[in-house]
C-alpha cells in the first residue's frame, strides 16, 4: 500500500509588513551615527522610565516623550516594545558583564602569582574573595536593582524571551 507523502507544514507566522521587515533588517545592521544617537537617547529614557514605573506601565509614547522623539523615530529603530526591552536588557547585561570582566582583570594581575586552592576551605575562601571583589565593582544602585528585577520578571513570564535574550548575550560574549 502506497501512502501519500506528508503535507508540508503550514506557515503559522503572519506575514509582516514592509515597514516591519525593513526595521528587522536595520536591527541586524550597524546603525548610522544619527540612528545610534537616537537609539541611545530612547534607551536612556526607557531605562529611567522602566526603573521608575516598570515595563508594563511604560508605553512607547512615554519613552518617546521623555527622549524628545516621535513614535516614528522609535519604530524606525525598534520593531516593537518587545524588541526595545530585549535591547535594553541586552545592554544592561553587557554592562554588568563588562564590570565583572574589569573586576577579574584587576584581580588577576600578571604580577600576582596565581595558585590553585588545594583544599575545599581554600577554594571556598577564594570564591568568597572573588565574589566580594566583583560585587564591589558592580554599579549597585536603585536603578540597577529595579531594572534587574523588571528584566528577570519580563523574561520569566515568557520562556521564549529567555531563549532570545540568552542567545543574544551568549553570541556577544563568544
Amino acid at each position: 500500500m502506497i501512502s501519500e507523502p506528508p503535507a508540508p507544514p503550514e506557515n503559522t507566522e503572519a506575514p509582516i509588513s514592509a515597514r516591519r521587515a525593513a526595521v528587522r533588517r536595520l536591527a541586524n545592521t550597524t546603525p548610522s551615527h544619527k540612528r545610534a544617537q537616537t537609539q541611545a537617547r530612547l534607551l536612556k529614557a526607557g531605562r529611567a522610565l522602566i526603573a521608575d514605573k516598570g515595563i508594563g506601565a511604560t508605553s512607547v509614547g512615554d519613552i518617546c516623550s521623555a527622549a524628545g522623539y516621535t513614535r516614528g523615530a522609535f519604530y524606525s529603530s525598534f520593531t516593537d516594545m518587545d524588541h526595545f526591552v530585549r535591547r535594553l536588557a541586552d545592554d544592561q547585561w553587557s554592562r554588568v558583564l563588562s564590570f565583572v570582566d574589569e573586576a577579574i582583570d584587576r584581580i588577576a594581575l600578571p604580577s600576582r602569582p596565581v595558585t590553585m586552592p588545594s583544599t575545599e576551605a581554600e577554594l571556598a575562601e577564594a570564591t568568597r574573595s572573588l565574589a566580594s571583589q566583583i560585587l564591589m565593582t558592580l554599579p549597585l544602585s536603585r536603578e540597577f536593582f529595579l531594572l534587574q528585577f523588571e528584566f528577570s520578571a519580563y523574561i520569566t513570564r515568557d520562556p521564549e524571551r529567555v531563549n532570545k535574550i540568552g542567545r543574544a548575550s551568549c553570541r556577544e560574549r563568544v
